[in-house]
């Protein structure tokens, strides 16, 4: 994973057969614009990327794909904040062609990630140095029980993101913050990481 890649992605819906393709210099941001819970609002363990030297690449090989799939076009979600853009490329029923045209940039030696699960838990672990100053800022001055809904909820949207890709974050979160995440866990949820 090069700081310097562009990415095409597809990310299908975990609860039909519709996908959206897109390019981005990193995709887990664009996730995050989709939905703070893009774990659940996307099939992560089915997502493909594909890496390109230059966002030039990328963008010409997505208009390309776009343009073979055009027929499949369908409207964005209404779950899928207009402010986020790319309203235009989503489809249904593409899936298999989506990995076809993957796996054949693989064989024209571009690096893919197909399952991109991997790349996904990857590119989490690379924010886990910042996540206790994140979480630490976040308290400061505050207690958890002070939090407006809001404010928990964000918390744990993004603390969710590490449980549903099967990554440990216990050891790089203040104390206070673990417990009480660890509590939310234990009472609220009880499904495990994604693939299972």
């Amino acid at each position: 994973m090069k700081s310097q890649d562009c990415y095409l992605y597809v990310l299908p819906l975990p609860s039909e057969d519709l996908l959206k393709i897109g390019i981005s210099n990193d995709p887990l941001s664009r996730c995050r614009a989709f939905s703070s819970r893009y774990y659940d609002a996307f099939d992560l363990p089915r997502s493909l990327l594909v890496a390109f030297d230059s966002r030039a690449e990328a963008q010409r090989r997505e208009t390309a794909l776009h343009r073979q799939l055009r027929l499949l076009n369908a409207m964005q979600p209404v779950t899928v904040p207009t402010r986020a853009g790319g309203g235009t490329e989503w489809y249904r029923g593409a899936y298999a062609t989506a990995v076809e045209e993957v796996q054949r940039d693989g064989r024209a030696g571009r690096v893919i990630h197909a399952p991109a699960l991997d790349w996904w838990r990857a590119r989490l672990q690379s924010e886990r140095d910042m996540l206790y100053e994140w979480s630490s800022e976040l308290l400061r001055g505050l207690a958890l029980d002070a939090l407006l809904p809001q404010q928990h909820q964000a918390i744990v949207d993004v603390l969710d993101g590490w449980a549903a890709l099967d990554l440990e974050i216990d050891d790089v979160l203040p104390d206070e913050l673990r417990v009480w995440y660890q509590a939310y866990r234990r009472g609220f949820r009880v499904a495990g990481p994604l693939g299972d």
